[in-house]
């Protein structure tokens, strides 16, 4: 087939089989018109790859191959190249077959199958008298005829390594031959002229004759190879002093894997243009001072793999022009060599080096990457790398650890990458922003990670347990994503690894960084033990639980959770049998920081399941859910809820016996804003004219309610859908219409006659208390009625602990406590001083003044006394009282109406025996009422008056006309008539005071 006739890929060649003579086909590749599989892609044991004008390669994929059998026109070509075929008999036929002309260079692998020797008969047929190049390696060739390559009279390299050769061929008829290599071989002796007298010996440039078993070299095998470059030679035991007098010419010189231990200091002095110098692999434990004296051009040195424990501090004085050293392997203790300006690569690793001195790197500011890993480095000086700007520094199995001595010297470190794995460090060394590209600690100590690098790093196999997703400044002008392997380390899924499961979550709170961030390797749990082994990227943040015994306690038979990623502690009681709600305890909020200061995450929600028990009631009683954010009482047996938590959002009731709800959860339901879900269904609703308000406030409200449909009155009507005038059917209109009018008649002529008597009942009330003869009508306790405290304190800051230790705890306890103002504790944050000031004497029915020197020098204090006298003066009354607190002369004060006060007024010394008797008898007097008192018909009355006006005030300000804000859904407006039916909605326990010492928020 012509080169230019090569078929496509549906077209086969029909060929003849390798020894069974059976017929195959072979077919083009489908990826490359330029390879031929036999017989075919997925059967091959042939292919033939043909670049036309440049190469044919064969490659066999089975023993005995028959490549003639390929009818293949090849023609011109520049390289044959074969592989794994054994072409010892078939060579020239395939040459013949194919047409192969034009070849100049001949690569061969696998020439023969089992050791033969080279004959020229097996390039019978190949036009070879255009080959420069033949090399044939791994052909099991063990010799070399003399006149095997007698024809290649344009031969210039020779490549047989990789063989079995014994001895040195004859190739004295070759004039052109500038490379010979015959590495890796066998060959144990070397003729004295090399079999190669018929040569210009200067033309000679490469000998490579490493990998043999040369034990010792002719003396001047060398000197007629004036041109040699390059030379190459393994297995001495000594090399001659003049073995290199003739081959100035020399550039290139490996002596390796040899038994030398000692070499003399003039064996190199020729060798001035000397660039590369290998001494590898030799038993040489030192080196003479001046063996490289002259070696001035010398830019390539290896001296790696020997046994050198020391070497002269001068030895490398006139290496100006040296860039690449390489002393790894061998045993030295120190680094004293710093006269290399042009150096630019360092490898010490795999030596004995203890200590590297601050001068390290004087004079070598051209380093670029420096390995002094397997040492024993346990210091490192400040200034050691000082100026270098290096690309990568490998530290790497050492003993560095968290002292200075192995960390001081990064302030001073430029490097890409910092390689400091497989030491001793416990924890991530503070990188200075900018010095370093990559930081490797893998296989270090490392117990946390507490700041996050803006590069690439490498934490894996250490001892972390806590990684805190806490981020540098520096992250903020990251636009990459940075790669960390935190992967293979004991991480602890406590509450401080929730950021951690947040990040593989992908909604960590600062996205905007942690979008930056790529965390890698296999990261697993160890603790808590019913977590160990569980991959963290496969937890889902919403079902991450932690510990949260450290903050929280849990109720009896319950069990306790914290879920950060909802914020909220979640207390089961659930299938408990309870047939009453268990009591909380006391729950705050709390946010959660790692020990840097770093918020992992907040605490503010309470959620509690009391489903499936068999509850009966929640009322009042159940104070201690007042911070429950959602409650779940579904499936018990609630015939009653009377109270619900102010702060709710979520709210279950469903599958109980509940037929209305109390008038104080409805209140409670009216008045949040903060609820967002009720279940209603599964309940017995009355829907008669008390279940009128509920439904209205369910409509009113932008709530959701599951299962709408599900939610039916006892009579099966859908109580969503009832309309509020069929929950009132009255039997009688006309008379109800009657009776209404009548009552609210009344109720009207009341509120009027209670109006008139509020307006001016202070008036009254002091004009009687004024007449000795009217004062048994009026009490002083009447008179002061409205009046909120007992008493307002007024004192210094610096007396706050005299007030809040002594004086207040002593008159607030006891079966009849005073109560007092106290501005630390009961003044609105944020309001007027000066209106609080006025506001605290008129609302107090005396005013205290604590007299001090503190108090003196106290400009508020002394506008407090002021204010108090000005109304006891206007009123006529006595309701200041003065308690002289400390060593203080009442003639030595110079505010001239406290010291007028004080000289026409009694006052109270603390100290004296008589102190509380005497402040108690000057303080309102306080009724006791006996145990048996029998209440009087006309105090009854008084009282269902009270309580009658209390209603109406309640409907006032149910009814009112204010516009509600738009922000705020609406208040229910309860019908008037139905508030007989819900007498205890009255009921408002007063709120027993703070402690002395903080404040009322506003």
């Amino acid at each position: 087939m012509a080169a230019t006739d090569l078929p496509d890929s549906s077209e086969s060649i029909e060929v003849e089989d390798h020894p069974d003579s059976q017929n195959f086909t072979c077919v083009v590749s489908r990826a490359s018109e330029q390879t031929i599989f036999c017989p075919s892609e997925e059967n091959k044991y042939a292919e033939i790859t043909l670049e036309f004008g440049n190469k044919v390669k064969t490659t066999c994929f089975g023993r005995h191959v028959h490549l003639i059998d390929f009818k293949i026109d090849v023609g011109e070509v520049e390289k044959f190249v074969s592989k794994n075929c054994n072409l010892a008999n078939q060579l020239g036929q395939i040459f013949t077959t194919w047409d192969v002309k034009g070849v100049k260079r001949i690569e061969i692998e696998s020439f023969f199958d089992t050791g033969s020797v080279l004959e020229k008969k097996q390039f019978d047929n190949v036009n070879v008298s255009q080959v420069t190049y033949i090399r044939m390696y791994r052909s099991n060739i063990i010799g070399i005829e003399p006149d095997t390559f007698r024809n290649f009279v344009n031969l210039e390299e020779i490549m047989f390594t990789w063989n079995k050769i014994t001895t040195f061929p004859d190739l004295t008829y070759l004039s052109k031959v500038r490379k010979i290599d015959f590495g890796t071989n066998q060959i144990s002796i070397l003729p004295d002229r090399l079999n190669l007298p018929s040569l210009d010996m200067s033309s000679l440039n490469v000998l490579g004759l490493e990998n043999n078993k040369i034990k010792y070299l002719p003396g001047k095998v060398l000197h007629p190879l004036t041109g040699i470059t390059i030379f190459g030679v393994s297995g001495l035991r000594e090399i001659p002093s003049d073995f290199f007098k003739n081959n100035r010419a020399l550039k290139e010189l490996s002596i390796s894997n040899a038994d030398l231990r000692s070499v003399s200091e003039d064996v190199l002095w020729g060798l001035s243009n000397l660039k590369v110098l290998r001494l590898i692999n030799t038993l040489l434990e030192t080196l003479p001072e001046n063996l490289l004296k002259h070696q001035v051009n010398l830019q390539n040195l290896r001296l790696h793999n020997n046994r050198l424990k020391t070497l002269p501090s001068g030895i490398f004085r006139n290496l100006q022009s040296l860039k690449y050293l390489y002393m790894y392997d061998n045993q030295l203790q120190e680094w004293n060599f710093p006269h290399l300006p042009k150096l630019e690569v360092l490898e010490m690793f795999s030596n004995q080096l203890i200590d590297i001195k601050p001068d390290f790197s004087e004079n070598m500011l051209h380093l670029t990457k420096l390995d002094l890993s397997k040492n024993r480095i346990s210091y490192i000086g400040a200034t050691a790398f000082k100026n270098l700007s290096l690309v990568y520094v490998n530290l790497s199995y050492n003993d560095l650890s968290d002292n200075e001595a192995g960390t001081m010297f990064m302030n001073e470190t430029y490097a890409k990458t910092l390689n400091l794995g497989h030491n001793a460090y416990e924890s991530v060394p503070r990188v200075l922003e900018g010095r370093i590209g990559e930081l490797l600690m893998d296989f270090n100590k490392l117990k946390a990670i507490d700041i996050l690098l803006p590069i690439p790093c490498n934490f894996s196999n250490n001892a972390i347990e806590r990684v805190s997703l806490s981020m540098s400044d520096q992250f903020q002008a990251i636009k990459k994503t940075i790669e960390i392997d935190i992967g293979d380390n004991p991480i602890d899924c406590g509450c401080d690894a929730f950021p951690l499961v947040q990040h593989f979550g992908g909604n960590y709170s600062n996205k905007s960084s942690d979008k930056k961030i790529s965390l890698t390797g296999v990261i697993q749990c160890q603790n808590p033990p019913n977590m160990a082994g569980i991959n963290i990227p496969s937890i889902k943040p919403q079902t991450f639980t932690c510990d949260y015994e450290d903050s929280y306690a849990c109720p009896e038979k319950c069990s306790c959770g914290l879920y950060p990623y909802y914020e909220s502690f979640n207390i089961t009681c659930s299938n408990r049998n309870l047939s009453t709600s268990p009591p909380i305890p006391r729950f705050t909020p709390k946010i959660y920081t790692d020990p840097n200061g770093f918020v992992l995450f907040s605490i503010n929600k309470l959620t509690i399941d009391l489903s499936n028990n068999s509850i009966k009631n929640f009322t009042e009683r159940d104070s201690s859910y007042v911070n429950a954010t959602e409650l779940n009482l579904s499936d018990n047996e609630l015939n009653l809820v009377n109270w619900l938590p102010p702060r709710l959002e979520v709210l279950r009731l469903n599958g109980n016996k509940l037929e209305n709800l109390g008038y104080n959860a409805v209140v409670a339901l009216n008045d949040s804003e903060i609820l967002k879900s009720l279940t209603l269904d599964g309940n017995s609703w009355n829907c008669n004219c008390n279940l009128f308000n509920f439904t209205k406030l369910i409509r009113t409200k932008h709530l959701k309610i599951s299962s709408e449909d599900r939610i039916l009155c006892t009579d099966g009507r859908k109580l969503l859908t009832v309309l509020e005038d069929s929950l009132c059917n009255f039997h009688n209109q006309i008379v109800l219409i009657i009776v209404g009018t009548c009552i609210f008649t009344l109720f009207m002529l009341s509120s009027i006659a209670f109006i008139i008597f509020k307006k001016y009942e202070y008036h009254v009330k002091v004009w009687i208390y004024s007449k000795p003869i009217l004062m048994r009508f009026v009490a002083e306790d009447s008179l002061d009625r409205d009046k909120v405290y007992d008493a307002f304190v007024s004192f210094s800051h610096k007396d706050e602990a005299f007030v809040c230790n002594e004086l207040v705890r002593e008159l607030e306890k006891g079966p009849n406590p005073y109560k007092l103002c106290i501005h630390d504790r009961d003044w609105i944050v944020g309001d007027y001083i000066r209106k609080q000031i006025v506001d605290s004497v008129e609302k107090s029915r005396r005013t205290i003044i604590v007299l001090s020197r503190h108090f003196l020098e106290s400009e508020w204090a002394t506008i407090e006394f002021k204010t108090a006298h000005k109304q006891a003066m206007e009123e006529r009354r006595h309701r200041l009282i003065v308690i002289l607190y400390g060593d203080l002369d009442p003639q030595s004060i110079k505010d001239e109406d406290l010291r007028v006060y004080l000289s026409t007024n009694t006052y109270v010394q603390w100290g004296d025996a008589f102190f509380w008797k005497k402040l108690r008898n000057a303080l309102p007097h306080k009724k006791e009422e006996p145990c048996n008192a029998v209440i009087s018909k006309t105090k009854l009355k008084n009282k269902k008056v009270e309580n009658m006006i209390v209603n109406i005030d309640k409907l006032d300000l149910i009814n009112s006309r204010t516009s509600p804000s738009l922000e705020t859904p609406p208040l229910v407006v309860l019908h008037p008539l139905l508030i007989t039916n819900n007498p205890s909605m009255f009921n408002n326990p007063e709120t027993p005071p703070a402690e002395c010492g903080t404040t009322t928020p506003s």
